[in-house]
């Protein structure tokens, strides 16, 4: 069931959650920032991770500002 929501998911959002499930289901955005492959922009990476955190996919170490 999981694996079917993240199919839906556009191919550059599903390739941050493989590398942030490298570092663990709870994670800072810096981190991810430096290890991932290609590179996006900070901000970039934040609507991947909110989008991925609305759907209880992940959550971040330290949460965004609301």
């Amino acid at each position: 069931m999981v694996l079917s929501r993240i199919d839906r998911l556009p191919e550059e959002h599903k390739l941050t959650l493989k590398v942030a499930s490298v570092i663990g289901r709870v994670f800072d955005i810096d981190l991810l920032c430096e290890i991932h492959p290609a590179r996006p922009n900070r901000d970039i990476l934040l609507e991947q991770v909110q989008i991925a955190e609305s759907r209880d996919f992940t959550r971040l170490e330290i949460p965004l500002p609301t």
